[in-house]
């Protein structure tokens, strides 16, 4: 999660449904979501099986990295950085 929260994308975390009825198969604990870069939940389950949707506006990544520029205070000097631009050709 602690990329996520600093790339500052929209996350949808999918988990399958509880299944209570056989208590010796794999418990899953569902609770499935989707949260907006500014990290608020916009749409999630409980336990049961269930879609959840979201309108997911790209424009909101912008707008989170702009108000919160994370990326400007990378510690350069502790780890390499790669140059996309130059890996990429």
């Amino acid at each position: 999660m602690p990329n996520r929260i600093c790339s500052k994308v929209w996350t949808v975390g999918a988990s399958v449904a509880r299944y209570t009825e056989d208590p010796s198969l794999y418990q899953s604990f569902g609770h499935s979501l989707i949260v907006d870069p500014s990290a608020n939940v916009v749409a999630s389950a409980k336990e049961e099986a269930v879609n959840i949707y979201a309108d997911i506006d790209l424009s909101k990544v912008d707008q989170v990295r702009t108000n919160l520029p994370y990326a400007l205070h990378r510690r350069k000097d502790l780890y390499e950085t790669v140059d996309l631009e130059t890996t990429q050709k």
